[in-house]
């Protein structure tokens, strides 16, 4: 989210030309975790809602560093969790004890009414007393790795949603129809804001019911391929925003990790009104679009068919999903500008502003659609070809580097410095280098270093790079 704004990149026209002073990088500096308060729904025009449910997809290597931040997630969740479940011990006792004592009055109706039908009497309705007492629930915010039967007696619990963290996703992606069952149509289904009918011989049925899960987690490139990319294109893969990061510089003096902020957001989305429904079971309240942001919409929505006219493959399709996105984006930051603002209206915010529609566009826009292209394009490529593109990229970042510093370009690469020094994602394998190499070779901008004194044949591990490489970008 910060790259969106920090690139100083401007959103389309239409989220541009209202309040662009309003919609700045503010807005997106406060975490967009998946756990989108699901209490509410965006309605963008008649007959067109999108609840908060948000789908995130982490692509990078297994030394990328996707976990801290499903870390941080599931520790400010955990805390949440055990805020509002209270004394669960004690709650435990007293539900043993009511129902020893439920038990007892139910032996004694059960005595009763066989006595008074040996007397010919009716029998008597049981109380109310002989029922068994509900069972404490630890309230769930958070799950892992979960059926789909549990999924849905949790979500039955818990209306106000959970999300599911997984570090790695081709677990639950690799799993599904493992058990016989239509998992990928479960998910589908939940993503749009059901949960359906679970049939279960064994277990029975599991009623369906509104969905409120969100989903994230980190998956790596091979494993895109594998179980995403090269299935059925079912539209599984572009309910997920995805990002696919360059690696970043280490550095050893990290920020603070301070999670009492997103807990105290936490906290207050929590307490975000719910409606009730015809069964009178809590439902989400749809905030509609305010006038103005309607206009903005509709006119990033225009901008989209052209671009969705344009588009092919997996890309179209996240391209075509693009508006839904967009709108739960920015019911996920007005209802966030709402838990942080002061004096505002108690129970959760009224409608959705122009500021948060131009925002959710400019995210789409300038950091979803470009990490949506490289995720299609890239996972797509075959080995060689995205080998050898990173590495392109990495040497005329090395170009880049030393015209900008003043020093002189680099003449040669070795492939021993690319895998331990470079820290180029998907090239600290040898034989990734040597086959990269080898097609920069075939390309031109790479030729094998001349033998060293001595020494016959070429230094198979040395290549020179094309001056014309640099000349172009001086």
């Amino acid at each position: 989210s910060k790259a969106a704004t920090a690139s100083g990149k401007q959103a389309s026209s239409a989220s541009r030309r209202v309040h662009a002073s309003r919609a700045s990088s503010a807005s997106v500096r406060r975490p967009r975790s998946a756990a989108a308060p699901s209490t509410s729904t965006v309605r963008l025009r008649a007959g067109w809602e999108e609840p908060a449910i948000m789908w995130g997809l982490m692509v990078g290597a297994p030394a990328a560093h996707k976990s801290p931040p499903l870390l941080a997630l599931k520790r400010v969740l955990s805390t949440i969790e055990r805020e509002e479940g209270g004394d669960m011990e004690t709650k435990r006792r007293e539900y043993e004890t009511n129902k020893v004592e439920a038990e007892a009055i139910r032996a004694a109706w059960e005595a009763e009414t066989k006595q008074r039908a040996k007397e010919g009497h009716a029998p008597r309705t049981m109380p109310t007393e002989a029922m068994e007492p509900e069972a404490p629930e630890e309230p769930r915010l958070i799950v892992g790795d979960v059926t789909r039967e549990k999924l849905a007696s949790i979500h039955h619990k818990n209306p106000r949603g959970v999300v599911m963290v997984r570090d790695e996703l081709a677990g639950l992606i690799g799993n599904f129809g493992r058990y016989g069952g239509e998992d990928a149509s479960f998910y589908l289904s939940a993503h749009s804001g059901d949960i359906e009918r679970v049939d279960r011989k064994t277990s029975g049925s599991t009623p369906g019911t509104r969905s409120a899960l969100s989903i994230v987690g980190g998956i790596q490139p091979e494993r895109l391929v594998e179980l995403m990319l090269k299935r059925t294109n079912d539209g599984l893969v572009a309910r997920f925003l995805t990002c696919w990061p360059d690696p970043v510089k280490r550095d050893w003096r990290p920020a603070p990790v301070d999670d009492a902020f997103p807990a105290a957001i936490f906290r207050r989305l929590r307490t975000l009104a719910m409606d009730t429904g015809d069964d009178g079971q809590p439902t989400p309240r749809a905030l509609p679009l305010t006038a103005e942001a309607s206009e903005v919409f509709g006119q990033w929505w225009i901008e989209q068919g052209a671009k969705a006219a344009a588009a092919s493959g997996f890309f179209a399709d996240f391209i075509g999903k693009a508006p839904g996105a967009c709108g739960r984006l920015a019911l996920v930051i007005e209802c966030l500008e709402w838990a942080e603002g002061l004096n505002r209206p108690a129970d959760g915010p009224a409608s959705v502003s122009a500021a948060s529609v131009a925002r959710a566009a400019r995210l789409i826009d300038d950091y979803f659609e470009p990490m949506a292209r490289r995720v299609y394009a890239d996972a797509l490529e075959p080995a060689g070809d995205a080998a050898a593109a990173r590495l392109l990229k990495a040497i005329k970042a090395k170009c880049a580097d030393a015209i900008a510093e003043g020093r002189e370009m680099p003449a040669t690469l070795n492939e021993r410095a690319v895998r331990r020094e470079w820290g180029v994602e998907g090239l600290r394998d040898k034989e990734a280098v040597r086959v990269a190499c080898a097609e920069l070779a075939e390309s031109g901008h790479l030729s094998p270093a001349p033998a060293a004194p001595g020494r016959r044949g070429p230094r198979a591990k040395d290549w020179i790079i094309n001056p014309r490489l640099w000349s172009a970008l001086q």
